[in-house]
């Protein structure tokens, strides 16, 4: 007997639905539609075109419908940190505002006079990043206090996208996790935001129902009133749940970031951990993802989008091969510097990075690609090395997944860069991730280790092993030296 399940995952550029079909042990996954993911600029604000959004997510759930008219649940996965504000009347007050915005980068006193980052670090274990859910709220209480007056409810992106098909209001706790505003001892909203009333509703957990589609949603669409399901709604969490490696091991969400952490039992808030600014967010059944925040494909997406702009298009085949016919580690840039974190010319970018560090500048798109991959691969040492000191453990394996576990060039160097062994996990990691908490809530599944199993058999397994060591560490070492200076 079969079962279907429909799963909207939400990426900054584009959003799928995808139905997974589940038939004794196999699994299928069906992607019934893909949309963009727009933005526009307001006032010099960048803010995401949520009614699109919704829009598109009725075209998905129209398409899956039509094709599979006995899908059981919904799940929704999106990025971390981003929220929009509900009236009383439940309408929302304005478009949320991207995180690739800049504002949160000027309140970081108005946080810290309330909490220092110290003791934010403590109660939250959430490194500091500017577009941080309480760095984007200080914003608005400092410059939209009128809306914040208007507003009942604040709801992350899939929150509120639950929030349009069923009325609930919700917030999940994978992506509540990344706010910097949950505490992670007492299981709730930190006592300095007390002050915003009951801005924040009820948490809910991965495997609970916010609700079932709304009546008038059904007839509009012509579909059943399923029940929308709380996955792991933080995409980067569905994406950890669906890792089949049983063993202790390193992952990397290789996407337009890369989170390059491992599992834990418990946070690290230790002053080394403090220092690196890792992270501590919440995955399934309280798991802790102990990581860091590398810059990742956005990069090879803008230089993309700019060579596009030109006239000239590859695929990601043909620039691995222009890349492998490049001189290798010629020259490198840190993929978490502030520049390569915005919109813009990004080969141009890369080419004066290189320029006023004092190194070669890499002329073709060949040489720019392999600059790229080169330096995200050393970048992933980087971060682990550190990352094995604060957990006193290590690895012998990192498993990469989501889009970026398919570009084989990339997978080798992150191999022989890091000196580990590399298993690729599944590219739909976020969607089978989605998915099993939707079998497990229907009890087409009866535990996570099961669904794993299916998973392992439907990725089959792909490895890759370190070479040439030693020509790496020589150039890691100029590597650490460009970044840190």
């Amino acid at each position: 007997m079969k079962s279907y399940f429909l799963s909207f995952d939400l990426g900054a550029s584009s959003g799928r639905a995808i139905v997974t079909v589940k038939e004794k042990n196999s699994l299928k996954l069906d992607e019934v539609y893909r949309f963009p993911i727009s933005t526009y600029k307001k006032n010099d604000t960048l803010y995401w075109n949520f009614s699109d959004i919704i829009l598109n997510i009725k075209v998905g759930l129209r398409n899956a419908f039509a094709k599979y008219p006995k899908i059981l649940s919904v799940g929704i996965d999106t990025w971390g940190v981003d929220y929009g504000l509900i009236s009383h009347s439940g309408e929302l007050l304005s478009d949320p505002i991207s995180y690739r915005d800049t504002r949160g980068k000027t309140v970081r006193d108005e946080v810290y006079n309330i909490i220092s980052y110290d003791d934010l670090y403590c109660k939250t274990g959430i490194q500091y990043m500017h577009f941080n859910t309480i760095y984007q709220l200080a914003y608005d209480v400092k410059n939209n206090p009128e809306l914040l007056k208007k507003a009942d409810k604040l709801l992350l992106l899939p929150d509120l996208i639950a929030f349009f098909l069923t009325g609930a209001k919700r917030i999940e706790l994978t992506n509540l996790s990344t706010t910097n505003f949950y505490d992670f001892k007492k299981k709730s909203i930190i006592e300095e935001l007390e002050h915003l009333g009951n801005l924040f509703p009820e948490i809910i957990y991965p495997g609970e129902t916010y609700g079932i589609i709304k009546t008038e949603l059904a007839k509009e669409l012509g579909i059943k009133q399923i029940p929308v399901v709380a996955v792991c709604s933080h995409d980067t969490a569905s994406a950890i749940l669906s890792i089949p490696l049983p063993r202790k091991h390193i992952y990397i969400s290789s996407g337009t970031w890369s989170l390059c952490g491992t599992l834990l039992k418990k946070p690290i808030t230790s002053e080394m951990a403090l220092k690196e600014n890792y992270t501590n967010e919440i995955g399934y059944n309280h798991k802790i993802r102990f990581l860091k925040n590398i810059m990742g494909l956005w990069i090879v997406n803008q230089c993309q989008e700019k060579w596009s702009e030109e006239g000239k298009r590859f695929t990601y085949s043909e620039l691995e091969r222009m890349a492998l016919a490049s001189k290798p580690f010629m020259s490198f840039i840190d993929p978490d510097a502030p520049v390569f974190a915005e919109p813009g010319n990004m080969p141009a970018k890369i080419q004066n990075y290189c320029l006023v560090t004092g190194q070669y500048i890499p002329q073709s798109i060949g040489e720019i690609f392999r600059c790229v991959y080169q330096s995200m691969a050393f970048k992933y040492r980087y971060v682990v090395e550190r990352l094995e000191k604060i957990v006193n453990y290590q690895y012998k394996s990192i498993v990469i997944v989501g889009g970026g576990s398919n570009i084989a060039l990339l997978n080798q160097m992150t191999s022989s860069a890091t000196k580990k062994d590399v298993v690729i996990g599944p590219q739909e990691a976020s969607t089978l991730g989605n998915a099993l908490i939707l079998m497990l809530q229907a009890n087409v599944i009866g535990s996570i280790e099961e669904g794993k199993k299916l998973i392992k058999n439907f990725i089959g397994s792909e490895k890759y092993s370190p070479l040439q060591e030693d020509e790496y560490d020589r150039h890691y070492q100029q590597f650490c030296k460009i970044i840190e200076r």
